[in-house]
C-alpha cells in the first residue's frame, strides 16, 4: 500500500514511530532522495517536520491499513 501522508508535529513523528512499530510487515517513508524506515524515531527526525512525505508498506490489507494510517493521509 502506497499514501502521502502528512508529518506536523514532534506529537505526529512519535505517533507515526508507535504506529509503524506496532506492524510487523516492512515498511517506509520516503521525502525527496531521503529514504527511512518509521520504526525508526531517528529517521522520522532526519525528514522533519511540516512535510508531505510517501508511506509504502508490504501489507496489501487496505483497510488494516487505513485502521493505522488513515489519521496521516494527506488529503489536500
Amino acid at each position: 500500500m502506497k499514501a502521502y501522508i502528512k508529518l506536523d508535529s514532534f506529537q505526529d513523528i512519535m505517533r507515526l514511530n508507535d504506529v509503524a512499530r506496532s506492524c510487523d510487515y516492512d515498511m517506509f517513508i520516503e521525502c525527496g532522495a531521503i529514504r527511512v524506515n518509521p520504526k525508526s524515531v531517528m529517521g522520522i527526525f532526519s525528514i522533519g517536520t511540516k512535510k508531505v512525505v510517501l508511506l509504502t508498506t508490504r501489507n496489501n490489507d487496505r483497510a488494516a491499513f487505513l485502521e493505522k494510517f488513515g489519521s496521516f493521509i494527506n488529503e489536500g
